[in-house]
């Protein structure tokens, strides 16, 4: 392969058959080459360039739209301490314990705030509104956002030319998790973009062997700074570098002559470049960890690899339709997440690579294919070996996804070559235009019309998706709902109003509006929201199982919905309080009190399971045993916890055995018994399995259940007796 420099076409692969392809013989038909012509290609660069501009242009516009999630406000102030400790050696972030909000999430320290650390200036510093800081945040996201799709395209142009380019970087803009995470994941999307940076500058700085560029060196840095400044994970990064390089001593002769050659000045000045932007990128971004200078250097990494596989919080999510914890997903769950939400032409894109994989490698450096199938293939091996704590979908993983488009795009980009070297007529063109726009347009018009939610798109392989699974970042639909409050209802309120959420970000949001002295924010859990007295509730349905959404949402009162694909996700509901006041005199006991007030409650809302526990509590103290067991029967079918279930089956078996149905209740009894956790409502367990045991006459399985019991309760009616007889019949 020779190369000729031209001042128009820069330099033209000039390829003869036996260079494109040294293993073919005289008889071997000749490789496909396309021949870029000058004209063409500047018109893809100038159509690149345009949809680039355009693309971010949308991005600007939909990032202030877009809702907050929890996790901007638990982040954002880890970028405040981090900058406290760097501007006045504050060490609040050692220990997050101590401070309220973050005391659930000591795990903070090991994240890094490369991104974080920029708000908080922004605040600080430059005197940004604290009304204005989420909407920043989303800005400044989107920017990182729009440069992962920038270098996604520039890694395809890298690869072929500007067309592939064009191709890759529509495909991965059209990727709605990609798109729409591009605006709240201040954490995967600069962690995803940094890996972008890296990858390009890797295989540009091979590709230009055996000389460098300043520009591609100093990506080279940035890009492993920035991944590194966000996750630990970054620090694959180096191994890329590796394997690329051993990649390129293995399949590029030409370059392996080249490095080999004596005086091996070309190998030391690879190798001492490379290892510059291993060391120099890796400690630009380990100095956005506080604690990397805190704990140091090794105690610190070692501490933040140990939490990438142990990660230490369980996080409540639907799969499938149950709730179930982050730290107990199947295994296939990484896989069948990525499946149902990357749009059908990424896949279609990806057979089509597959179907021309033998080309692919004919007519492009087998060193550049086989390391981007590196970047794709390591990080997955990686986290089955470390067991790495994957979930909320592939957001974790997002940085994978740029490669896997490019060498999607280069199948759609060789099919479109085959049928043009194939001389099928200018039809044949338009046939592939037209079948490449009538497989995104569905994706397109989807984002378009759910433009608040993108990141919450599943494709065609599920239905009803949101019933079965949860949808990540959930939560931002209760700002948006927030919002619509106060610019709708709020006015229609003369007195100060209070208002429920599931979680904190809506009272973050409202602290930093300034509205608190027309609205107080409280926080209540969705199961538990008809307890709160208050005069409205934002209820989203994350974390809420198939049947409550079926049955239940959105409950009645609700005054305005937030949809996505027409389903409701996030309802704001006008309440009557009736549930709120009945359940405070339950709380005191006054049950009798309680009860018509429980029956009107039901009476107004029928599925709201809020109420169910109660009036069967109610019903239990005044023993009105049918309706309690109806009641607690319904609750523990509807919402299951495993408190709940404990309770439910405890009090349920207290009324069957008073009704003398003793199967039903050792079968409610032994239920509790293996779910309970709370030592008092053991002790109630156990109790009753002795009496039952004792009316069954299996006085060898009563007798160690009455003897703990004796322990707690010496003096309950004929307890003593029952187990002396019992011991009497075991001897």
């Amino acid at each position: 392969m020779s190369y000729k420099k031209n001042k128009k076409q820069g330099y033209v692969k000039q390829l003869s058959d036996k260079a494109s392809n040294p293993r073919k013989t005289s008889k071997t038909a000749p490789v496909e080459t396309v021949v870029s012509n000058p004209k063409t290609e500047r018109l893809w660069k100038i159509l690149f360039w345009s949809f680039a501009a355009l693309i971010l242009v949308c991005m600007l516009i939909a990032a202030p739209r877009t809702g907050i999630a929890g996790d901007e406000c638990l982040d954002g102030l880890n970028g405040k301490y981090s900058l406290e400790y760097y501007a006045n050696g504050d060490t609040t972030f050692a220990d997050y314990t101590k401070v309220p909000e973050l005391k659930s999430h000591p795990h903070l320290k090991y994240y890094g705030s490369g991104y974080e650390i920029v708000p908080a200036i922004a605040l600080k510093y430059l005197h940004l509104p604290a009304s204005q800081e989420f909407a920043f945040r989303h800005i400044l996201c989107a920017l990182f956002g729009f440069i992962l799709i920038l270098f996604t395209g520039l890694i395809g142009r890298l690869l072929a030319n500007w067309k592939l380019g064009l191709i890759s970087l529509l495909m991965i803009a059209l990727s709605p998790v990609v798109f729409g995470l591009s605006f709240l994941d201040s954490k995967d999307i600069p962690m995803a973009t940094g890996f972008a940076i890296a990858v390009y500058a890797f295989l540009a700085l091979f590709k230009s062997l055996p000389n460098f560029k300043v520009a591609h060196i100093v990506l080279g840095i940035v890009g492993i700074g920035m991944a590194v400044s966000i996750r630990i994970g970054g620090l694959m990064l180096p191994f890329y570098l590796v394997a690329g390089f051993v990649l390129l001593l293995i399949f590029d002769k030409e370059k392996r002559q080249l490095l080999f050659a004596k005086p091996c000045n070309v190998l030391w000045k690879t190798l001492g470049v490379g290892a510059l932007i291993v060391v120099v990128g890796s400690l630009l971004g380990l100095c956005f960890y506080p604690n990397f200078f805190y704990e140091g250097p090794v105690a610190h990494i070692k501490g933040a690899l140990t939490l990438v596989s142990k990660f230490p919080q369980r996080i409540p999510m639907v799969f499938e339709g149950e709730i179930i914890d982050s730290l107990s997903l199947p295994d296939f769950y990484l896989i069948k997440c990525f499946l149902y939400t990357t749009p059908l032409f990424v896949f279609v894109a990806v057979a089509l690579f597959l179907a021309n994989i033998v080309r692919v490698f004919k007519k492009h450096s087998s060193f550049e294919i086989l390391f981007l199938l590196f970047t794709i293939i390591f990080p997955f091996l990686y986290i089955i070996l470390t067991n790495a704590h994957v979930y909320n979908g592939w957001r974790h993983e997002l940085f994978i996804y740029p490669c896997f488009v490019v060498l999607a795009s280069l199948g759609f980009y060789e099919t479109t070559l085959w049928f043009r070297n194939r001389d099928f007529g200018k039809i044949w063109r338009w046939v592939c235009l037209g079948a490449a726009v009538a497989m995104v347009t569905p994706t397109i018009i989807w984002m378009v019309r759910n433009n608040r939610y993108i990141y919450c798109y599943y494709n065609i392989l599920i239905s009803d998706p949101y019933l079965y699974y949860d949808l990540d970042f959930y939560e931002s639909s209760s700002t948006l709902a927030y919002e619509w409050f106060i610019e709708n209802e709020l006015p229609k309120c003369h007195n100060v109003v209070t208002v429920s959420t599931k979680i904190q970000t809506p009272v973050v949001y409202a602290e930093a509006l300034g509205d608190t002295y027309r609205v107080r924010m409280k926080q209540s859990d969705y199961s538990k929201f008809a307890r709160t007295d208050c005069d409205y509730s934002i209820l989203n349905y994350q974390c809420v199982n198939t049947k409550a959404i079926k049955d239940f949402f959105p409950p009645k009162g609700t005054i305005h919905v937030e949809y996505v694909d027409d389903v409701p996700i996030c309802a704001v509901v006008k309440r009557n309080k009736l549930d709120s006041r009945a359940i405070k005199l339950c709380e005191m006991n006054q049950y009798l009190e309680a009860l018509p007030l429980l029956d009107s409650a039901y009476n107004y809302d029928t599925t709201n399971f809020s109420l169910w526990f109660w009036i069967g509590m109610a019903n239990f103290e005044t023993q009105n045993r049918q309706k309690s067991i109806k009641f607690l029967q319904k609750d523990l079918g509807f919402l299951p916890t495993a408190v709940g279930f404990t309770v439910d089956n405890t009090y349920i078996g207290i009324m069957q055995y008073e009704m003398q149905e003793y199967d039903e209740a050792l079968n409610s009894l032994r239920n509790a018994e293996s779910a309970c956790d709370k030592e008092e409502l053991r002790v109630l367990i156990t109790g009753y399995l002795g009496l039952i045991y004792f009316e069954k006459k299996m006085y060898k399985e009563a007798l160690p259940y009455l003897k703990e019991a004796l322990i707690y309760y010496p003096t309950y009616p004929d307890l003593s007796e029952k187990y002396s007889y019992c011991e009497a019949m075991c001897q």
